[in-house]
Parts: structure tokens; C-alpha cells; sequence
């Protein structure tokens, strides 16, 4: 459980949360493993449930959202899409196991490691083969709100990372892209924050 603590420093008070998350006894699910093992959605669920890491955590904030917004396009996709939304899917979830299979985790270090698979995940399962073909359903996915508030800076950063490994000379494009996202976004009224 996140939970806030006062802290008075020089007069001023600070609040910061706890960021460790604890399974409290509760033991490690077969069921959430084998969803872990196949890529499903229900993974990030199951793992929030044993190490509950609250709404500002990545598997409430990013993971579950996310891969339910692949769900939902996942027949926009063309064939190779699909196969890549198969192999990611099943490559984010895998590496987070040995996490969820832990009986703590730091909150903010989960957020930066499942952070740090999407890149390495994205380039392993053909990113740059799939996305120009499919990158109107790629835009479909992303949400407005993630791009544009606190703590967005680790979207671009990956963003900006598996771009560059698609074609380093493609980077200057990159501003180009992250404009006509927004555009995109804010034009089909996902600027209120809602899905």
C-alpha cells in the first residue's frame, strides 16, 4: 500500500509517499504466472493485487491500460502488427515476473525497469518493420492525457529511444511525430483525460 507521510524540513512540510510494496503473506498465483508466461492483460492485474503499488504505480497508471488499448485494436493491426503486439505483449510480462514472483518491490524502480523492457521489447519483436504500416493504429493507442502530464518524460524518452533505433538519421523527425500525436489526440477529444 502507497501511503503519505509529513515531513517537516526547515519549516516547510513535504509529502512523500512510501514507495515500497509488500505481498503481506499473500503467496505467488500459478494463474497470474501462466498470465505473465502468455502475455495477457490479466498479468498486471494479478501482480497489482499481490504488490499493490496504487494508481500512480506503472501497473494500474501504464501496463494494464495499455495492453487493454492493444486489446481493443489489436484487428486494426495488420498481420505483422499483430505479430508484434503478440511478441511484446509476451516479452513486458515475462520480464516482469521475476519481480512479481519477489514479496517487495520499490515502486519507483518497477516504473523504471518496466519502462526500460518496452524499448528492448519493442526492438526485439520488429518495431521498426511494423510501425509505418500500422502507425495511424499505433497513434489510436496512445492517450493523451500519459503524453502530456507528470511523468510523461518516460513515454518520449522511450519513444524517442525506439526511434532512434529504428534509423538514427530518422531522429530530427521525431518532433514531427510527437506533434502530429498530439495533434491527433487533443483533436479527437482525449485532452478531458478520459479513455
Amino acid at each position: 500500500m502507497v501511503t503519505l507521510t509529513c515531513t517537516p524540513v526547515s519549516g516547510w512540510f513535504w509529502w512523500t509517499a512510501q514507495t515500497h510494496a509488500t505481498a503481506k503473506g499473500k503467496p505467488v498465483d500459478s494463474q497470474c504466472v501462466a498470465h505473465g508466461e502468455a502475455g495477457r492483460c490479466d498479468f498486471y492485474k494479478c501482480f497489482e493485487d499481490r504488490l499493490p503499488c496504487g494508481e500512480q504505480g506503472y501497473m494500474i497508471k501504464y501496463g494494464q491500460p495499455y495492453c487493454a488499448r492493444f486489446e481493443r485494436v489489436y484487428t486494426a493491426f495488420s498481420p505483422q502488427g499483430q505479430d508484434f503486439i503478440n511478441g511484446t505483449s509476451q516479452c513486458l510480462t515475462r520480464g516482469l515476473l521475476h519481480l512479481y514472483r519477489t514479496d517487495t518491490v520499490d515502486c519507483h524502480r518497477l516504473s523504471h525497469d518496466a519502462f526500460d523492457l518496452i524499448s528492448s521489447c519493442y526492438s526485439a519483436n520488429g518495431f521498426c518493420d511494423v510501425v509505418k504500416e500500422n502507425a495511424a493504429v499505433f497513434a489510436d493507442v496512445f492517450q493523451a492525457r500519459h503524453l502530456f502530464m507528470h511523468g510523461a518524460l518516460k513515454i518520449w524518452k522511450e519513444i524517442m529511444e525506439i526511434i532512434y533505433q529504428c534509423n538514427p538519421d530518422q531522429i530530427h523527425k521525431f518532433a514531427s511525430f510527437a506533434i502530429g500525436i498530439s495533434n491527433r489526440l487533443w483533436n479527437s477529444g482525449d485532452s478531458s483525460g478520459h479513455s
